[in-house]
């Protein structure tokens, strides 16, 4: 690992934060997605 002296705390912080971030919104995305489709589908079965 690499020495980043004082300011590792940051800069690992900030690598965590990168990594992490898109992995929730693309979670987040999905789940969306997802109850988007149910809910069309709910809306076409009641249309029909």
């Amino acid at each position: 690992m690499p020495n980043f002296g004082s300011d590792a705390i940051y800069v690992w912080s900030i690598t965590l934060l990168g990594i992490v971030t898109p992995l929730l919104l693309g979670s987040y995305a999905l789940i969306r997605a997802n109850s988007a489709k149910k809910r069309l589908e709910r809306l076409e079965k009641d249309d029909a």
